[in-house]
């Protein structure tokens, strides 16, 4: 929902292969793991994240704004893979309603 939200889908030019999601959405989750998130489930071929707003942070990073999220892995009509992200972006306002 905007402004809460980033979409993004990107098609990646490589065959889709039903066995490769599962390695793919762990793939994610360990380059989404470097921003110090945390909260991860993997269903099917979406992987959801969420992270809790009152955490103690030694590290900023482009996710500290980001509170949930999910990548979702899907076959294109030309049979590609296909990925789509998914990135609520409350705290980001909720930081920004308390700043000014």
């Amino acid at each position: 929902m905007y402004p809460f939200e980033v979409k993004f889908t990107r098609t990646i030019e490589k065959p889709y292969d039903p066995n490769k999601v599962k390695h793919l959405l762990v793939t994610a989750k360990k380059l989404i793991e470097m921003y110090r998130i945390e909260q991860f489930k993997i269903t099917g071929n979406r992987l959801s994240f969420q992270q809790s707003f009152l955490r103690l942070r030694f590290i900023f990073g482009m996710m500290d704004d980001a509170d949930s999220g999910l990548v979702e892995v899907f076959e294109t009509e030309n049979h590609t893979i296909g990925v789509r992200y998914i990135v609520s972006l409350m705290y980001f306002w909720v930081k920004m309603m308390i700043v000014t």
